[in-house]
């Protein structure tokens, strides 16, 4: 055999090791990463924003601060993704459970048995002026916040539970207020890029710039840690509205255990088939260049 055939012969074998390396690389890669072989693989594009423990951690927050405060607490965040986001069952902390019926309610004083006998025999010719002070009178929500609740992505709760507005239980929620969170999410890249924040109540109270007031940021809620965020901008409505003089003081939450197991998963099968395939086509290409070589000396 001529060293021109010998030549062609590892041109050849490169050659081949490297189309199917360029062939089926992207192709393992897209379905590792779209979670072919990853049975626990989130998908990003339907996955609600709070799991079963998390929302249930915010009813139980919002509803001890709405029967100290008598005001109702909610949430609303719209992740501005196409797809109907997963429906969670929350999971409560402990014993609590949430209970509609059981909101806060003004208490009557009662009515004197006996009437007085006596009457006063002179009336004041003049009487007493009092100072109108306008109080806001509750209302409904929005018609914008209402048909807010029927778009796609969009997750909502309050301290009645998920999936229930303060609204749609007037006779327990007579007062409320509501954080709402849109989101902007980009479908290449399956991630949000810009995050605002707004609160909305019932009976008059505007809030301006609540980022500035919690001292959470657009750069927060979309960040590493942008859910846990969030859900703290989520908790602490009832104490703005404290502090806006809207509400009573807030009552200090339970300090809460981690619970057992609370880990990052860690690398799915996908991971392993990847790196076995990947690794038998390199360890088969410098096997098939090796035997090529001997056979040319051999020939030669």
């Amino acid at each position: 055999m001529s060293s021109g055939d010998e030549k062609s012969n590892k041109l050849g074998c490169w050659i081949a090791v490297v189309v199917l390396l360029l062939t089926f690389s992207p192709l393992w890669g897209g379905m590792l990463y779209k979670g072919m072989f990853d049975k626990d693989k989130t998908d990003y594009g339907t996955a609600p924003v709070f799991g079963p423990r998390e929302s249930g951690q915010l009813v139980a927050r919002l509803d001890a601060a709405a029967r100290a405060q008598g005001v109702c607490y909610g949430w609303i965040i719209d992740s501005d993704r196409f797809g109907d986001v997963q429906k969670v069952t929350p999971s409560y902390p402990g014993t609590f459970s949430p209970q509609p019926s059981a909101a806060p309610t003004p208490t009557r004083s009662a009515r004197p048995t006996t009437r007085p006998t006596t009457r006063p025999t002179t009336r004041p010719t003049t009487r007493p002026t009092r100072t109108a002070t306008p109080t806001p009178t509750p209302s409904g929500p929005s018609s914008t916040l209402a048909a807010k609740l029927r778009d796609s992505g969009v997750e909502y709760g309050s301290n009645l539970g998920v999936g229930i507005a303060p609204w749609e239980r007037p006779g327990a929620c007579p007062k409320w207020a509501v954080l709402k969170a849109e989101y902007s999410w980009s479908s290449i890249d399956e991630e949000w890029t810009t995050a605002d924040l707004d609160v909305e109540t019932n009976f008059g109270v505007d809030i301006l710039s609540p980022e500035l007031r919690m001292d959470i940021h657009a750069s927060d809620l979309t960040g590493e840690n942008g859910i846990a965020r969030l859900a703290d901008a989520i908790g602490g409505l009832p104490l703005l509205m404290a502090s806006e003089g809207r509400a009573g003081p807030v009552p200090d939450a339970p300090a809460q255990a981690v619970p057992a197991g609370d880990t990052l998963p860690g690398r799915g099968a996908g991971f392993y088939i990847f790196m076995t395939i990947a690794i038998g086509l390199i360890v088969g290409g410098v096997a098939w260049i090796a035997v090529a070589a001997v056979r040319t000396r051999r020939g030669n």
